[in-house]
């Protein structure tokens, strides 16, 4: 339920990282050809690929959560048996909740207190900036929250979307 439930944030999550992505990699692809063919620079071409590059892993770190892709120590966890396994997924879940929670909390205070400033070159406001870091943990400390709640009731605790299902077609 939780999953059918978070899979439309999910899915503008993963489709804002792809597109952050994209122009992150055209942004000095342009500054190169800004410079050669007219000699022009491209101003603020290496704050604006900060920010995208800022952007592209605090939206994705959700995905990396929910997909089960981060770091989770399993082969340690088998060594236990079966009620002491499903015991510390719900500690690991739980501690990354309130790990991602509490910095969620630390960038939108610290964003509150910076709301007049922006960035040097570009003049991107901080509270921009700053908004895929909050948007980020904020999903993380949610998507660690839902695999608490599944390790707790034994459900599957991971989701793929469709393209990542492999085809019938492959053989190796």
């Amino acid at each position: 339920m939780a999953d059918r439930i978070l899979n439309p944030a999910r899915r503008i999550l993963r489709l804002a990282g792809l597109v952050i992505l994209a122009v992150m990699i055209a942004t000095p692809m342009a500054q190169v050809i800004m410079r050669q063919f007219f000699g022009i620079p491209l101003i603020g071409a290496d704050e604006l690929s900060r920010f995208m590059l800022i952007s592209v892993v605090m939206l994705t770190i959700p995905y990396t959560v929910s997909s089960g892709a981060s770091v989770r120590m399993e082969e340690l966890q088998h060594v236990f048996p079966q009620p002491v396994q499903r015991g510390l997924r719900v500690l690991i879940a739980l501690l990354g909740m309130a790990a991602f929670a509490f910095a969620a909390w630390s960038v939108l205070t610290a964003t509150l207190k910076n709301l007049n400033n922006a960035t040097p070159t570009l003049g991107i406001p901080y509270y921009v900036f700053f908004s895929a870091t909050a948007v980020g943990f904020f999903c993380a400390a949610l998507e660690f929250a839902v695999l608490a709640w599944k390790a707790l009731v034994g459900l599957p605790m991971y989701v793929t979307f469709a393209a990542e299902q492999p085809t019938e077609d492959l053989t190796l």
